[in-house]
């Protein structure tokens, strides 16, 4: 989705489809397409702005209609010299939307992930490849690797999309201005998305991911088991919940203990969570980081490398020269049966 500027029909920036014709953008894209200043907190009042949406097979021009307002705020606290927090609005289109166009799946933001933006136009080969550098639920910092991130001001709004989880993991908000080359911008995290919503009183507007019930999993009660018996009382539990919810991208409760159905749950639903609690208990408790990494492989649970495994084998492939790096896949896929 293109958010146009009213002065020249350019875009201001880009935004996501939510549901009931619904679309989620940055507040201050808003304001750049009214011509105002990009930051201004006061509400615009009751206006429209053109969008164009890239379907598939249509391209389609729209107005659409400001339905709520949350204002980039710059005071908060626990600010750095380049965050702001807020800056969300969302818009509902006046017209209907193209055949099969369906909103997108969310999902939260979590370090290492690998993302990719969208330049408001809505070309389809303008975009801009990152990762995910950095996040704590509020602010997600995501980096262009060894290649220089072009992240313009029409990048504003639009979706991050990760490959892995299939899924927009956040909005790309702005760009560090800082001195030497450029390879650092920002977005509000999913996380952020929905508890600023729901605080505006407009958490009905998102979409709702189906509940995945787990518990016919085969894994799911010798999980239980394992996490309601010695592993909760051993030393430094709390520590490692809060290992893993980090390593996650997720908050916790204070006490940083979720329950033995909650913890299964994540463990069953969350990509890398079963082996970076496997990482974080190996030191206290090695019998049980043995018992749930053989609970994964028994019953072919993927991603089995924890998140810092997993970027660590990542280095190593990138300083593959490439003719020894094309060779991996093929040693893999021969090694395989023998593992």
């Amino acid at each position: 989705m293109s958010i146009l500027a009213k002065a020249d029909g350019r875009p201001a920036g880009a935004g996501v489809l939510l549901p009931r014709r619904h679309l989620l953008t940055c507040a201050h894209v808003v304001n750049s397409a009214l011509g105002k200043d990009m930051l201004a907190p006061d509400h615009p009042g009751p206006i429209a702005v053109s969008v164009r949406l890239h379907a598939p097979e249509h391209t389609v021009e729209a107005d659409a209609e400001l339905a709520v307002w949350i204002p980039p705020r710059t005071d908060d606290g626990g600010l750095g010299a380049f965050e702001w927090n807020g800056d969300l609005a969302v818009l509902r289109l006046t017209g209907a939307l193209p055949p099969a166009v369906e909103p997108p799946r969310w999902h939260p933001m979590a370090e290492r992930q690998l993302v990719r933006a969208w330049h408001g136009s809505g070309e389809p080969g303008v975009f801009a490849d990152a990762e995910v550098s950095e996040c704590d639920g509020r602010f997600g910092y995501f980096d262009g690797a060894e290649r220089t991130l072009d992240i313009e001001p029409a990048y504003s709004g639009g979706p991050l999309w990760s490959n892995e989880e299939s899924a927009v993991v956040g909005l790309v908000t702005a760009k560090l201005r800082v001195r030497g080359t450029l390879r650092r911008a920002w977005g509000i995290p999913w996380q952020r998305v929905t508890r600023e919503l729901d605080d505006a009183g407009a958490g009905h507007l998102l979409p709702r991911q189906p509940a995945e019930d787990i518990r016919d999993h085969p894994a799911y009660g010798e999980l239980v088991a394992l996490l309601d018996g010695p592993l909760a009382l051993s030393e430094g539990w709390t520590r490692c919940c809060r290992t893993v919810a980090r390593q996650c991208g997720l908050g916790h409760r204070a006490d940083g203990l979720p329950s033995a159905d909650e913890f299964a749950h994540l463990l069953l639903t969350r990509a890398r969570a079963l082996p970076a609690l496997v990482e974080a208990v190996r030191g206290t408790a090695g019998p049980v980081a043995d018992d749930l990494l053989a609970v994964g492989r028994r019953h072919g649970l993927p991603k089995l490398l924890s998140p810092g495994e997993h970027e660590r084998l990542l280095v190593q492939l990138r300083a593959l020269p490439a003719t020894a790096a094309a060779g991996v896949p093929g040693a893999v896929r021969a090694a395989l049966p023998l593992a």
